[in-house]
């Protein structure tokens, strides 16, 4: 009998063209372009260590589309200014649902969400705990915890091709448990929805907490502002995309339902080869990078890039050698490299004289300067909202952050490119300058 590719169910139909079998028409959608013409160049495979990914079926070019799909459920971040539950544009709160008290833009917003089902549970659970108050502007901790994971587990009967195959994901409920969430959520989640849901009793608090596992573990972020506005989503291919310090993709999401995510290679990628997406900024050094994989998605990257003390030629490790700097007669600048990158505790050697620092006070004093960064980043960010108010139109901090990160990684490129590669260098220069 034969599977479906994306979901294990029962298969229905089998594609002309790739001979893959699905369980009915929306999962078919799921690997095929929207007018029907070709399959998108990728393949499902599985593995006892990273559970189910995805790699090229095909020889895939730079700029080519590996798939597009909409998302199976989107909701606010659980700390967020308010914002709209339909579009998750931030709004002033002069328009609130009058059973439940949640902020929408309008009417209109309200009518297309399909809050109904969603509506009945938080209109219970908020009549009882009374903690639903949203006031524009100020960051609600409270009232947002619950929707993204209600909504998944709505989608069980809403959306069962989209539940289907999320539910197949990892959830690390077991590492997840050590950390501090996981009671924050037994509360704002686990229990609200089962005091709250008409059969709540009926539903296992396993059921929830891997509800909020998989989306801990495999939610995109789809918008975060500087003003702390913010909201996720989860998607059934997307979702499959293992993490790679070198990334051979680029995600453009639509920021307005139905949330498409559109997945590019960003470099050419050879049949078989796994597709990756990144889960952390490539622009943090190794220590950090594998810091947040270790504490977000529990596991200890090991790449190509992390293993290399100049993490392919990037250097963001390597830091000034103070033995070689004290030496005055000494005209050239001396790096010190981590000995061990994949190592915790490695200490920094010089490439000149030998020397090393110890590791620790290295990682002490790049906290220490990253965070004073990060302070005078929000001063002149300030200083150039309060140019802003006075006419002087300018983008927000987020957008000049954004800008500022792809500046750093366009300029890192100049010295590698082809003639033909120079010219969109230069035009993507331009973009930004503008």
């Amino acid at each position: 009998m034969c599977l479906c590719t994306f979901c294990g169910e029962k298969s229905q139909i089998t594609c002309s063209r790739c001979e893959q079998a699905f369980c009915g028409t929306e999962h078919q959608r799921l690997h095929e372009f929207q007018d029907g013409s070709a399959c998108y160049p990728f393949r499902i495979k599985e593995s006892a260590e990273v559970g189910r990914f995805i790699v090229a079926s095909k020889d895939i070019l730079p700029g080519e589309v590996i798939f597009e799909e909409e998302v199976v459920v989107a909701g606010p971040n659980q700390e967020t200014i308010p914002i709209c539950l339909f579009c998750h544009e931030e709004v002033d709160c002069e328009f609130l649902c009058s059973s439940c008290g949640y902020p929408f833009c309008n009417d209109h917003c309200l009518t297309n969400c399909d809050h109904e089902l969603e509506c009945q549970i938080l209109s219970v659970a908020h009549n009882k705990e009374k903690k639903n108050v949203f006031r524009p502007s100020v960051i609600n901790r409270e009232s947002y915890h619950v929707i993204l994971p209600l909504r998944l587990l709505l989608s069980q009967q809403k959306k069962p091709y989209g539940y289907n195959m999320v539910n197949r994901l990892m959830d690390h409920n077991q590492e997840r448990q050590k950390f501090p969430y996981w009671e924050e959520s037994q509360v704002k989640v686990v229990d609200l929805i089962r005091n709250a849901h008409d059969q709540g009793n009926e539903i296992p608090e396993e059921k929830l907490h891997r509800i909020v596992g998989i989306l801990e573990v495999n939610a995109y972020e789809l918008y975060a502002s500087a003003t702390g506005a913010g909201f996720r989503g989860i998607f059934c291919v997307g979702s499959l995309l293992s993490h790679s310090c070198i990334a051979n993709t680029t995600h453009m999401w639509s920021k307005s339902p139905p949330f498409v995510n559109k997945c590019i290679a960003s470099v050419s990628i050879k049949q078989g080869t796994e597709i990756c997406s990144k889960y952390v900024h490539p622009a943090t050094g190794t220590w950090n990078r594998r810091q947040e994989l270790k504490s977000g998605w529990f596991f200890e990257c090991r790449c190509d890039r992390c293993a290399d003390p100049t993490e392919s030629g990037s250097s963001l490790s390597t830091i000034v050698c103070k033995t070689c700097q004290m030496e005055e007669n000494d005209s050239q600048m001396s790096w010190a490299l981590p000995k061990d990158p994949l190592s915790w505790f490695t200490n920094w050697i010089c490439h000149t004289c030998g020397c090393e620092q110890n590791g620790l006070t290295v990682q002490e004093k790049m906290q220490s300067f990253l965070a004073k960064v990060m302070f005078e980043y929000v001063d002149v960010a300030l200083a150039l909202r309060e140019k802003g108010e006075t006419g002087l139109k300018l983008p927000d901090p987020f957008t000049l952050q954004s800008m500022a990160e792809e500046s750093y990684h366009i300029l890192s490129l100049e010295n590698h490119l082809t003639p033909f590669e120079e010219c969109i260098f230069y035009s993507l220069c331009m973009i930004l300058k503008n």
